[in-house]
Formats: C-alpha cells, sequence, structure tokens
C-alpha cells in the first residue's frame, strides 16, 4: 500500500489525496469512509479500468463512483497483470508447518488476472517468475513450476494457445479463463 503521491510527485491533486492509495502498482483503492452511495475518486494520469464493471475511465481526474454495500471503489490501470493466490486459499502457512488440516492453504495454483487495455505490462511475481503482457499475449518465465489460471477480467477470448497449443477456454464467476501447467517458459496468445 501506499500513497497516490509516491505514483507522481508532481501531481497536486495527488499529493492531497488522504483516504486513497495504490495496491501493487495497478490498482488503486478508494475506501468509502462516510455514509452514502456514492464517493469522489481521483484517478491519476493515465487510462483506468473500473474493477467491477470494466468501464475504461480517463485518468488525470476526479469522476463520482457508486458504492454499492457490498464494495468499495476499486480502479485498475488498463492493461495490467493482477498476480494473485486462489480465492479458496485461507492461509500461505503449509498445511505440513501448521498441523490445521481445516484451513486450506496454498498449492500449487497461481492467478494472473488480465485487465482489458493494451499490453505493455510487466510484473515480477512473489515466486521470481517474469510476466511480460503484449496486447494478445502473456509470456510467463521463471523456473518456478505451478499450475497457472489465466483469467480474464472482462470478456471472452474466442480462441486461446498456450505453447502453440490450443486450450479450452472456460468460464466462471470471475470471468474466462484457461489452464495449464507452467514449467520454465510459457507463452499464451488469444483472439
Amino acid at each position: 500500500m501506499r500513497a497516490l503521491a509516491l505514483m507522481d510527485q508532481n501531481d497536486e491533486r495527488a499529493r492531497q489525496v488522504k483516504d486513497e492509495y495504490l495496491f501493487g502498482p495497478d490498482l488503486l483503492v478508494a475506501p468509502v469512509v462516510t455514509e452514502g452511495t456514492q464517493r469522489s475518486v481521483y484517478l491519476p494520469q493515465g487510462e483506468w479500468v473500473d474493477y467491477w464493471t470494466g468501464s475504461y475511465v480517463t485518468g488525470g481526474r476526479t469522476v463520482i463512483a457508486d458504492v454499492p454495500v457490498d464494495q468499495i471503489p476499486v480502479y485498475a490501470r488498463a492493461g495490467a497483470v493482477i498476480a494473485k493466490i486462489p480465492e479458496d486459499v485461507m492461509t500461505l502457512v503449509p498445511q505440513s508447518e501448521s498441523g490445521n488440516t481445516q484451513v486450506k492453504s496454498m498449492d500449487d495454483r497461481r492467478v494472473y488476472e488480465l485487465i482489458d487495455g493494451g499490453g505493455g505490462a510487466s510484473i515480477t511475481d512473489f515466486e521470481g517468475r517474469r510476466v511480460e503482457r503484449g496486447e494478445h499475449s502473456l509470456k510467463i518465465a521463471g523456473d518456478s513450476a505451478a499450475h497457472m489460471i489465466l483469467r480474464w477480467r472482462s470478456g471472452k477470448p474466442s480462441k486461446v494457445t498456450v505453447n502453440g497449443a490450443e486450450v479450452k477456454v472456460e468460464s466462471g464467476e470471475s470471468g474466462a479463463f484457461v489452464e495449464f501447467d507452467h514449467l520454465k517458459e510459457s507463452l499464451v496468445g488469444w483472439e
């Protein structure tokens, strides 16, 4: 978590924002701190995507965000790759170390969520894999083997290939996704 001013110290409005923060390099979170069904959100320069609706918003301005009772305003940088852990994982401590077999712990699954927008984003995940995004491609490089779940936050590709082989695109409540096993390098393409 970090203040918006750390993204661009020359942005006067970002320096004045007191109740928003960046969560990692690509998520902007605007907690609800007063009662109501809307709140103003300052978005720094760039293209942003409302995480919940998929709507594009040009930054460098303040927008009015709807605030349903069950969610807070979250905006993602357009074209971002968000590394996540599976939703059912409750702890990062292996069961062998905690001794608790009732709580789902981290396994070999890893999730990358793709936010609408162009390519060019790159991240290094917490296990040292380098992830580089093109407009319709994703390259994952690193020796940490894992079962990958690649999810499109909005939209559904008609065709996806992993290392040249076509894979089935599935749908879930969090969007369209594909699954594959990563060893050293994986190249994913989609249309």
